[in-house]
């Protein structure tokens, strides 16, 4: 039996022994939350829309994409007022810090499904064409399947080979960035490592530390070509 052949099958055999994955949608509409730390009556206007409350947290579904106008009162009395972005299929969920609105994180309504504010669901599936993820969201890979996962890139002799066991691998796992960091170094040149960053990120659970990955990369064109994967997955996602 070939090297190829081996690193295959041990990864397939890997792959039906972690999880198994199902179809499922793409979320064509957006969400916008604003929370509130401060105690007190407000009242959060997003668009044409108003929610008056005293619990802290405030939530607007079925949003076009684009700008709307906020503005954000405490007993009728103003405390912020400004444009957002409506990113498309995205849950923006965003703070008031000392009146200033800040976002926190971006959740992407095509790929997980989440309760009411954002913490993923642990039933349902969720589909993106090429891509079954299981559950709601590709499973994050354990430490220990992390482990063996590695093991089968170690096996493989060549970038191209390594590749094949990432994409064996991707549309059922899903990732932390340092994870995609380790694999990306075990890669031999930069164009093997730019492809496993683009193969493996769109199942990254933390998007937010992408940053991390600059770090792997010596030259400024590999930065921007990795710069240029993430803003892509970031905010143009599109479902078939």
């Amino acid at each position: 039996m070939n090297t190829i052949k081996l690193i295959t099958i041990t990864a397939l055999v890997f792959l039906y022994s972690f999880v198994d994955g199902q179809p499922s949608f793409r979320a064509s509409y957006s969400e916008y939350f604003v929370e509130v730390p401060v105690r007190g009556r407000f009242t959060v206007s997003l668009g044409e829309e108003s929610i008056s409350s005293i619990n802290g947290r405030f939530r607007f579904f079925d949003l076009r994409e684009g700008l709307h106008p906020i503005v954000i009162e405490h007993n009728d009395r103003l405390v912020y007022r400004a444009e957002v972005i409506v990113k498309p299929g995205m849950r923006t969920i965003t703070v008031l810090n000392q009146n200033v609105l800040k976002l926190v994180k971006d959740l992407d309504l095509g790929r997980c499904s989440y309760d009411n504010w954002d913490k993923p669901l642990s039933e349902g599936y969720n589909n993106r064409p090429g891509r079954p993820y299981v559950n709601n969201c590709p499973p994050l890979m354990t430490p220990a399947a992390f482990e063996r996962f590695s093991k089968s890139l170690k096996q493989a002799s060549f970038d191209k080979n390594k590749l094949s066991v990432i994409d064996l691998t991707t549309p059922y796992a899903g990732f932390t960035v340092d994870q995609v960091l380790d694999v990306v170094k075990l890669m031999d040149f930069s164009d093997g490592k730019i492809s496993a960053v683009r193969k493996m990120f769109p199942s990254v659970a933390d998007p937010e530390n992408a940053f991390l990955l600059f770090d792997a990369f010596d030259f400024q064109k590999d930065k921007d070509k990795v710069k240029s994967i993430i803003v892509s997955e970031s905010y143009h996602r599109v479902g078939g």
